[in-house]
């Protein structure tokens, strides 16, 4: 927790909010700013992913489904009747190097060997496969990736015995894996699917099974998923994952809120709270006291707060373009490669200087930053310390571009 001192959870949260009901399966479409909107589908989402949820499922997903697929894989015949290899394509830094490349990239890549014959089969994991597209996995994908990232590729596959120069290899459509929730279940005969340029099919999902304490135990947000649920008093219905994930994602953005809300926007780092301390300041004063009535109190600050997170944003826009970057460097007879270029030396020249910019960015909204704690040091409020760094924004631009311009210099000399 911080020691300045924002607008406090323990005074700000005490607001009795009125519990509403309803229910909505889709997540694909926007919520709404209603205070009585249903805690359901994209709302859902965007209250858990104020601390994070839907990055901490997603990376627990993908580290869970590798062997769940392999046992899956294991109990089902082969029409080919060929051995079945998964290669990670999550080892070290393969992912980085890969998306270098600007194409799609899957999880896993499936070997099934035959003979002398490979057929490689693109994987990817994904927890909602409303978020899922058949242009990930489809056989042509992943012809590109191979043709174009074959140095990153052909070791990894190599240890599934496939020749270093792709002799009898054939790219085949793949599919994704992701858990037997409800709305999963529903949206592949869904009309949101059947709109889709290239709607889902059943084969091309493999529902996994996982239980759902092993999935969410690892995470502050389950201890507060119970929590909630007992409020509501559903919490046995924790086991099922349905239940499960309803919870965790409102128990995780109850944590997030409350440490979003305890730190000043201009900090750089948010810290974690204690799951105790956060309940006790979340549900204070809150009547009537139901998970529900909680998180719609704590939706109501973090509106307040997104409003000014807005004004920051804008400020943090970079006053010396990426664009003008190249420009300069084009004069210095440096020419930024175009994507369409794949070979290693064009990826390492984008790398670079596209570091060079993101640091030129950084210094640009550390400076806004630190005007704006010494703001509040000052004893003004967020919205009065935003309202004076408007008023500035010239003078602190200026100077952005200044250390940008001086920083290029020093970097060309090098």
């Amino acid at each position: 927790m911080s020691e300045r001192e924002p607008t406090t959870p323990s005074a700000a949260l005490r607001t009795s909010i009125d519990e509403t009901g309803g229910n909505v399966v889709s997540r694909r479409y926007g919520s709404s700013r209603r205070d009585d909107a249903p805690l359901a589908g994209r709302l859902l989402w965007e209250i858990g992913d104020w601390g994070g949820a839907s990055e901490q499922i997603g990376r627990r997903w993908e580290e869970l489904g590798l062997p769940l697929l392999a046992a899956e894989l294991d109990k089902r015949p082969n029409p080919r009747g060929a051995y079945a290899a998964l290669v990670s394509l999550h080892e070290g830094d393969v992912q980085r190097r890969l998306a270098s490349f600007g194409l799609k990239n899957p999880d896993v890549i499936l070997v099934e060997t035959a003979g002398d014959r490979h057929y490689l089969r693109a994987v990817d994991f994904k927890w909602s496969i409303e978020t899922a597209s058949y242009e990930q996995v489809r056989a042509e994908a992943l012809t590109a990736l191979l043709e174009s990232a074959v140095s990153v590729l052909t070791p990894l596959l190599a240890f599934a015995g496939v020749p270093a120069d792709l002799t009898g290899a054939e790219c085949a459509d793949g599919f994704f894996a992701a858990p037997p929730t409800t709305v999963n279940r529903q949206f592949l005969t869904s009309p949101e699917n059947r709109r889709q340029e290239y709607p889902l099919e059943s084969h091309e999902v493999i529902f996994l099974t996982v239980d759902a304490r092993t999935l969410f135990e690892p995470f502050p947000g389950w201890i507060v998923a119970g929590w909630l649920a007992r409020l509501d008093r559903i919490e046995r219905s924790l086991s099922g994952i349905d239940y499960a994930e309803r919870y965790f994602r409102l128990g995780t953005g109850l944590l997030g809120a409350v440490a979003k809300l305890s730190t000043p926007i201009f900090e750089s780092e948010i810290e974690p709270v204690d799951p105790e301390v956060a309940w006790d300041e979340a549900t204070e004063g809150v009547r009537p006291l139901t998970g529900d009535a909680v998180i719609r109190n704590l939706r109501r600050h973090m509106w307040q707060r997104s409003e000014r997170i807005d004004r920051l944003k804008a400020l943090y826009r970079a006053p010396y373009p990426f664009r003008e970057l190249g420009a300069d460097l084009a004069a210095n007879g440096i020419y930024l490669p175009p994507r369409e270029d794949t070979s290693v030396a064009a990826a390492d020249l984008r790398e670079r200087w596209g570091d060079f910019y993101r640091e030129l960015t950084q210094a640009h909204r550390n400076a806004i930053n630190a005007a704006g704690l010494d703001l509040l040091d000052a004893g003004h409020s967020e919205s009065e310390a935003l309202t004076a760094l408007e008023a500035r924004r010239a003078e602190i631009d200026g100077a952005s571009r200044a250390y940008a311009k001086r920083r290029l210099h020093e970097e060309l000399s090098r």
